[in-house]
């Protein structure tokens, strides 16, 4: 959705539904305010994010015993060759593909522990949420409007508009930043810049 410099509504560009920045704005923050200062939103939230911790940590541990078994499998082929019951090149015939897949497999392994540690370091708790909540519901109405849109893109994933009077809005949050994301977010919008380090 856009709004046009001469309009005072936002306009989807695919089916040309519109709807005054006002109203939208106010059931957004409206939801936004219902969705943060429930304790029962939050808490789903905060059990998402923790399956979802626990998904990646799950992989960790599966590609982990994966490389074990490999690398038992690299060692058989090994002691095969010393032997000297593999020549050669039946030898580089069955180690160069498991190597191969040894590094790819350290290669992911690597990734997903950084993605791990990423999700870990940056999980907000309850408290933290209601907090960076609160201050910007404080600052919502200072906010211009492009800020405001910055926010709202951050946090939504759609929002649907339903046709005629009867057709109502319907917002899909898509999830909350990271308490660097909020952070960050906030000093761009307050113009203050980050402690000195």
């Amino acid at each position: 959705m856009y709004v046009a410099s001469n309009s005072p509504k936002y306009i989807c560009q695919k089916c040309r539904n519109k709807v005054p920045v006002e109203d939208l704005e106010a059931v957004y923050l409206e939801q936004l305010k219902g969705f943060f200062l429930s304790p029962t939103e939050v808490s789903n939230h905060l059990d998402k994010a923790n399956d979802a911790l626990g998904e990646k940590e799950e992989l960790l541990a599966l590609k982990r015993r994966e490389l074990e078994k490999l690398q038992k499998e690299i060692d058989r082929v090994y002691r095969l060759y010393v032997e000297e019951k593999l020549n050669p090149d039946e030898f580089s015939g069955f180690f160069k593909p498991l190597q191969t897949r040894k590094t790819a497999l350290g290669d992911e392994i690597a990734h997903v522990e950084a993605e791990l540690d990423y999700q870990r370091v940056n999980s907000l708790s309850a408290d933290e949420i209601r907090s960076e909540a609160a201050d910007l519901f404080a600052r919502w109405p200072k906010l211009t409007r492009d800020d405001r849109r910055s926010v709202v893109e951050s946090l939504t994933e759609r929002i649907i508009i339903g046709k005629g009077p009867e057709g109502g809005i319907e917002i899909e949050l898509a999830y909350f930043p990271s308490s660097e994301e909020l952070t960050t977010k906030q000093r761009s919008l307050t113009g203050s810049s980050p402690p000195p380090a």
